[in-house]
């Protein structure tokens, strides 16, 4: 929270202002989603302060520049289409009041959701946790039980929870009234052991709550705070993380977890998925078809570990990229020769470049220098090669393209449902290039293009960069397609099933330590495709 008001803080923006009371006024969004959608903008919002674009002027470039960024912060799938959701409404705003021509975000879809199973406690969980807390001696232990008892039997979110008011409750009827996203009311049963917690809390507990009440006016809120206020949604994470610690229950708890427990157990139990859609209050039954993933989950992971099955999951492909979906040797080796004679007086020959290619250059231009270089000495370096080498690169062909035979390789990947990605040694700059000059999107999402920065700390020859790509690909064990001495280490190191070799050169000999030579990815040979799963038994 303290980290939202902090960057909040710094924006000030009269367009965003005037939107958050659109949304409020107009669109009658609720607060939880205005605070959401104001963290989410101003967080992009400094973005392009620092890279000095106007808000009003932003090109697709831009965006994609903006998602590599939040990207490489490990931020999850579901956050980024969080983000890119409230930044679509926001220009929809700006457009419906002619304050930007068009929606730069209406042309940028947004990344599919990750697909996450919802954690969720068994009933016997449940039941453990309950029967804990009931025997709690301490004055809020009724108020707990009331609570968690409400919130197992009719599923309800921690934001409808602490916005139930008395007369919501028919305890006669055992059904409670909530009003949920968007507004919509429905109504909601509750069993008996939440009937007779809830009247053992309003007749007690919530009446001495309410003496330590400062405010003058009564309230009718149902579940009150310490000091007889209502709950906050933190307020309510909190006390639940309190009644964990308070009766040694050995499981993290969230509130969200409790309603997923009461989905999980009505499916489990024979309910349809209409009649969990309206008691959780979704309004597409695509979000509800989410628990029957968590049965099947179960039935999958009982199979596999009878019959030893691997799961799609269990293999992956990790490409490098300069030299293996991208032959530009020449390139590269010319640049670093234009930088070593210019900045070092070094002449650079072909032997030196086995300790050039795949390493950083950092590394590679302390080697050149004979010192560490200082971080403005390295980044000066960096980008001036950078530009020599994209300058060959147009100079020698003018319409860049992939090696042979590669685009058609990931659609067999594509179709076998095997995950890859790249990971270079590249860093931040240099990989945007390549990203708009190949349009490496159409083939990997921008999460599976991993490169040099701050969250990896060593380079290749180091595994982290394949113990990167390993972990987002979210493989057991993966194959790496490498051209460098470098790659090859650091492939070995990160213990990747086999290395697949790839040179444009045709005379190169086959290393030790890879399993096959290629020069492109053209006619793969049958040893090859099986080698990358691709090959049927």
């Amino acid at each position: 929270m303290e980290k939202e008001h902090s960057i909040l803080n710094q924006v000030d923006d009269k367009d965003l202002s005037n939107f958050l009371k659109y949304l409020i006024n107009v669109k009658e969004y609720s607060s939880n989603t205005k605070e959401s959608y104001a963290y989410d903008i101003a967080e992009f919002l400094l973005f392009l302060d620092s890279i000095n674009v106007d808000k009003k002027n932003i090109k697709k470039e831009d965006i994609q520049q903006y998602l590599m960024y939040i990207n490489n912060r490990n931020i999850s799938k579901q956050s980024i289409k969080r983000r890119l959701c409230a930044l679509r409404s926001f220009y929809k705003y700006l457009v419906k009041y002619k304050i930007v021509v068009s929606n730069p975000f209406e042309t940028i879809s947004s990344t599919k959701g990750e697909k996450k199973l919802p954690h969720f406690l068994s009933e016997k969980e449940v039941t453990e946790l309950l029967d804990s807390n009931e025997k709690r001696t301490d004055f809020l232990k009724d108020r707990d039980q009331a609570l968690l008892e409400l919130m197992y039997a009719s599923g309800l979110r921690a934001s409808e929870v602490i916005s139930l008011k008395i007369n919501d409750l028919d305890l006669d009827s055992k059904l409670v009234k909530v009003k949920g996203k968007g507004n919509k009311e429905r109504l909601i049963p509750f069993n008996n052991h939440s009937k007779n917690a809830l009247i053992k809390y309003m007749s007690n507990t919530r009446y001495q709550l309410l003496e330590k009440r400062k405010e003058e006016k009564e309230t009718d809120i149902l579940f009150l705070n310490n000091n007889g206020s209502q709950l906050s949604r933190r307020g309510i994470e909190y006390l639940i993380n309190q009644i964990v610690i308070k009766t040694g229950f050995n499981m993290k708890v969230h509130p969200h977890m409790l309603r997923h427990s009461f989905a999980t157990e009505l499916l489990s139990n024979g309910a349809d998925l209409r009649t969990i859609q309206e008691l959780l209050g979704h309004s597409s039954i695509s979000t509800t078809s989410i628990y029957t993933h968590v049965t099947f989950a179960d039935l999958q992971k009982t199979y596999n570990k009878v019959f030893n099955t691997p799961s799609s999951n269990d293999f992956g492909v990790l490409f490098d990229f300069n030299g293996t979906l991208f032959f530009d040797d020449y390139e590269q080796e010319e640049s670093w020769k234009i930088i070593a004679k210019k900045y070092f007086n070094v002449e650079l020959n072909k032997k030196d470049f086995d300790t050039i290619h795949g390493y950083s250059t950092a590394i590679t231009l302390s080697r050149l220098a004979k010192r560490e270089l200082t971080i403005e000495e390295v980044e000066s370096f960096r980008h001036e090669r950078i530009e020599i080498y994209k300058s060959l690169v147009y100079k020698n062909n003018p319409r860049p393209e992939l090696v042979s035979g590669a685009i058609e390789l990931f659609n067999k990947l594509q179709e076998k449902n095997i995950p890859y990605g790249i990971c270079t040694s590249s860093t931040y700059e240099p990989t945007l290039w390549y990203i708009k000059t190949f349009d490496l999107l159409k083939y990997f999402p921008l999460e599976k293009i991993i490169y040099f920065d701050q969250s990896i700390k060593n380079t290749k020859p180091e595994p982290d960069i394949y113990l990167a790509g390993q972990k987002r690909l979210n493989v057991t064990s993966f194959v790496v397609v490498e051209d460098s001495l470098a790659g090859f280490i650091s492939a070995t190191r990160a213990k990747a099933s086999g290395i697949i070799q790839m040179s444009q050169d045709k005379s190169v000999i086959k290393n030790d330590m890879c399993k096959y030579l290629i020069h492109d990815y053209t006619s793969l040979s049958d040893e090859v495709l099986s080698f990358l799963h691709l090959k049927d038994n």
